[in-house]
């Protein structure tokens, strides 16, 4: 079984991240977990059929890197994002909010909306869209290269704590109606704001690059897994 928001890895190069949730695309039966490129795919330094494993055992893989969008270190980024295909025989599930089975939408961010991100535990943390797609180009380290992002969706913490920690990457944010709005990216160099890839932003966003169809249960496409 994985559940969103637990915690995976690829390599020790690529570190740790989170399975934000799980996702079909049409006409495929197969169940694919949603995560950031530099989560799973090393900042493109990996090959599709790598496994992916759940972070505290690397006895079995729970998928395989399946795609991603390439990062690129010498112009501006707008998408950090990758798909791993869930193992045959590895159950998925949601873990959310009591009362919600599983999102029912994907949204664009608005600009003062009451956010959250569902943590391992099953808690979650607080914030606020402060920008919805910021104009600006934001630095991040990933995978021990300098990248620059655009289009973002910026968050805010309610106190002085950040929004989100080490090893989050690749955590769903969702909006105040319980659907989804992004893929956590990092935050800044301060921890005063935290920045997530937006699932609907025109062409730019994740759905305009990949047709995603919010998915549950257990995978259906049978796949044999190599390490």
């Amino acid at each position: 079984m994985i559940k969103s928001s637990s915690q995976i890895f690829a390599n020790a190069k690529s570190g740790l991240g989170t399975v934000g949730g799980f996702f079909k695309f049409p006409g495929d039966p197969a169940i694919y977990g949603i995560t950031n490129n530099h989560v799973i795919a090393n900042a493109n330094k990996c090959h599709k059929g790598d496994p992916v494993y759940a972070y505290g055992s690397k006895a079995q893989p729970i998928g395989t890197l399946q795609c991603w969008v390439s990062l690129d270190a010498d112009h501006v980024n707008y998408l950090d994002i990758a798909l791993f295909k869930v193992a045959s025989g590895v159950d998925v599930s949601w873990l959310l909010p009591a009362g919600k089975a599983m999102p029912q939408a994907m949204e664009a961010a608005v600009n003062d909306d009451e956010v959250y991100m569902v943590l391992p535990d099953g808690s979650q943390r607080m914030g606020k869209v402060t920008d919805p797609a910021i104009d600006h180009n934001q630095a991040f380290t990933l995978c021990n290269i300098d990248f620059s992002f655009t289009g973002l969706i910026e968050i805010q913490p309610p106190d002085d704590q950040p929004f989100s920690k080490h090893g989050e990457s690749g955590s769903l944010i969702f909006n105040s109606r319980n659907n989804i709005i992004g893929v956590l990216l990092g935050t800044n160099f301060d921890l005063s704001r935290s920045y997530a890839v937006p699932f609907v932003n025109g062409k730019t966003g994740i759905l305009g690059t990949y047709q995603l169809i919010i998915t549950g249960g257990p995978a259906a496409a049978p796949e044999e897994l190599t390490v």
